[in-house]
């Protein structure tokens, strides 16, 4: 995103501004900004030792959410609730500040840790759309989590009917106005307690993974075109009143333990409206109980009418599916 900003800048294109491409990869930067903004959003606190991870726990009190101000996929996050989990997250960043995570391409983690409050609720995502005159929000995705302790994303569906839109659009823009977002697709995360929305965090780019398959199948167009049509400069004129043809579910597939992949044998027959079914993992692979979203074999996406069809549909998929191991 970085390297991308400073290129469009040089070439007069429209992309997100060469600041905020760069505070975007440091998550606790980001909160420094909200918190200048006076916007709602957790406690939270830097940890770059142990000492600091330590004090700063004992300042925003139990429970506590660790994760990496610049990690991705859930990965090397912890949540304090007691003394011991607290130990156990001392040795597991002494263990980190050893061996700093690679990112890949070059990119090293930078073992900068944000201790914030932990929130308990339902996590949503929200994807805007945003040029230099306007911001479109695209819908809210109503997320599911596996059980603690795990991090992974057990699956979604959009939009969702059980928020309240208007009051968590005025929030996302006000999150994206704080951090100078001018420009290009941003996915904002958010738990939802009591009705009330509170920042997880903000990524400068379009939503990852399957998920723009699954807005497509109940926006019915392509959110990849769109991206494509807001960075050719065409206006938002078809986004500003798009409207869902109908409820889009994702469900992902996991192993029961840990072991080797022997068979995956997908139901035989399938709902109609069952879209599309993908399986990333292949006999002889090493899988386990999902504790992030690299732990996941493959997904389903079915839609309904309701958004209780879809996700009842693409259960039963997901239950119907037997993975074998060795």
């Amino acid at each position: 995103m970085i390297e991308a900003s400073r290129l469009a800048e040089k070439l007069g294109l429209g992309f997100l501004n060469v600041a905020t491409a760069s505070l975007m990869r440091d998550k606790l930067k980001v909160r420094e900004k909200i918190a200048q903004a006076g916007i709602r959003q957790p406690a939270f606190a830097l940890a770059e030792t142990c000492d600091q991870l330590l004090v700063s726990v004992q300042s925003i009190g139990y429970p506590a959410l660790v994760k990496p101000s610049d990690g991705y996929g859930s990965q090397n996050i912890s949540i304090i609730k007691s003394d011991s989990d607290l130990k156990a997250a001392l040795k597991k960043m002494e263990e980190l500040l050893v061996r700093s995570a690679d990112y890949g391409f070059g990119v090293k983690a930078s073992n900068r840790f944000s201790v914030e409050e932990y929130i308990s609720g339902d996590l949503i995502g929200c994807d805007v759309f945003s040029n230099e005159h306007e911001r479109v929000l695209l819908g809210i995705n109503d997320k599911l989590m596996f059980p603690s302790p795990s991090f992974a994303i057990r699956g979604s569906c959009f939009p969702s009917d059980r928020y309240q839109t208007a009051e968590i659009r005025d929030y996302a823009f006000r999150l994206l106005e704080a951090v100078g977002f001018n420009f290009g697709a941003a996915h904002i995360e958010m738990i939802i307690a009591e009705n009330v929305p509170y920042l997880v965090e903000i990524n400068p780019r379009l939503v990852s993974a399957q998920i723009p398959h699954q807005m497509g199948y109940a926006l019915g167009r392509s959110i990849y075109v769109d991206l494509v049509d807001l960075h050719l400069g065409r206006p938002f004129t078809a986004l500003r009143v798009i409207q869902p043809q109908r409820f889009s579910a994702i469900r992902w597939m996991t192993a029961g333990r840990s072991g080797i992949l022997a068979d995956i044998e997908l139901p035989p027959e399938a709902d109609e409206q069952i879209c599309r079914v993908v399986v990333f993992k292949s006999p002889g692979d090493a899988v386990r109980k999902p504790m992030n979203n690299g732990d996941r074999i493959g997904y389903v996406i079915a839609v309904g009418k309701t958004q209780a069809i879809a996700e009842s549909i693409a259960n039963q998929y997901v239950r119907d599916t037997v993975i074998t191991l060795q």
